[in-house]
């Protein structure tokens, strides 16, 4: 009716954990597996009666059985169990359980050629464990970080993961995606740059950079961008500075102020405009100032032998702020100045 390979059995006991019974076995018909020990039972298909399961053997379970109990052989008795639970915790992928039976046992046998070779493999499936637990947290924080727009921080997971697995499909696509978005908005930043839209390209080369970090060609491009935005708000304030100074009349420090913007950007076709209209003002107000000079000066000279000191010192003044070098002018305040000390050393004596 049955084989070796597909014995039936009669097992009866009680459950230590779901799945797990302690069974004694009755040779029924060509069993040879062990009559005594705990035993993970497939109950699908069983049939359960009061305090027995009725079950077919597994030749591939059997087999495994007898290398463990083969295996067991070369440990004493107090090591045999030990044994056969940690392959068992071994085969069933419970690396870290079988690792502390496999220590235990290596306690009681030290030097077991066996036990080492099992201690060696399980440090390198949890080692892989932990590799594999360390790339999928680092991809969930690179999603993470890329739904947020924090691109830099996205790339720098990403890039951790393909360090570790330079196969990993999830971060190849990614870093590829990020390169490619990297230099569209470094062209597109060039090409604003280019027509002078300084802070429209400065935005899209600092989004360049956020997606490659590591591009040293854009790092710099931002540098010169922010140096460029940088002088082109000093170069918008001198440039309105000269415009206030135009307005006043103050042609000489417009002109000044235009040849700043010039020295920043040398092709200012405004600033360059400015400065010819601002001479061309000057000039005129030049000669007007100094056809008026002249006048004041005589003023002041008639005021001065009218003995109207106070008078002619004013209109001396006007003259300097024209002129501060007019000799005439210069002399004429010193004599008011002489002629005024005199007065005031008569009043004092008197």
């Amino acid at each position: 009716m049955f084989s070796e390979s597909a014995g039936l059995n009669l097992k009866a006991g009680y459950r230590y954990s779901k799945g797990s019974v302690m069974i004694k076995t009755d040779n029924v018909y060509g069993w040879t597996g062990e009559l005594q020990g705990e035993s993970e039972a497939d109950y699908s298909g069983f049939y359960f009666g009061t305090g027995f399961v009725l079950a077919f053997g597994s030749a591939d379970k059997r087999a495994v059985n007898m290398a463990i109990a083969a295996g067991a052989e070369q440990f004493p008795e107090i090591g045999k169990k030990i044994y056969a639970d940690a392959v068992t915790l071994y085969n069933a992928g419970l690396y870290k359980q079988s690792e502390v039976k496999f220590t235990e046992l290596n306690q009681i046998s030290p030097g077991n050629t066996e036990t080492k070779k099992y201690l060696d493999d399980i440090n390198l499936k949890l080692e892989g464990n932990k590799k594999l637990e360390n790339i999928k947290k680092l991809l969930a924080e690179g999603d993470e970080y890329r739904a947020k727009n924090k691109f830099k921080e996205a790339y720098s997971r990403y890039t951790e993961v393909n360090r570790i697995d330079a196969g990993n499909e999830t971060a190849l696509f990614y870093l590829k995606y990020f390169r490619e978005t990297a230099l569209a908005r470094y062209g597109d930043a060039r090409a604003l740059n280019s027509q002078g839209k300084i802070n429209a390209a400065l935005k899209l080369a600092k989004e360049a950079s956020e997606y490659s970090p590591d591009d040293a060609e854009i790092a710099d491009f931002v540098k010169e961008l922010k140096g460029d935005k940088n002088n082109r708000r000093k170069a918008d304030a001198l440039y309105n500075e000269g415009v206030l100074n135009f307005q006043k009349g103050y042609y000489d420090k417009a002109i000044t102020a235009w040849q700043k913007v010039v020295e920043i950007y040398p092709d200012d076709a405004e600033a360059l405009k400015n400065i010819e209209l601002a001479k061309e003002k000057y000039r005129n107000s030049s000669a007007a100032e100094e056809q008026s000079a002249e006048q004041a000066l005589k003023e002041a000279r008639d005021l001065f032998e009218q003995g109207l000191m106070e008078e002619s010192l004013a209109k001396a003044d006007y003259v300097l702020r024209i002129d501060g070098n007019n000799a005439e002018a210069l002399k004429l305040t010193e004599e008011i100045k002489a002629k005024q000390e005199n007065k005031t050393t008569t009043l004092n004596k008197r």
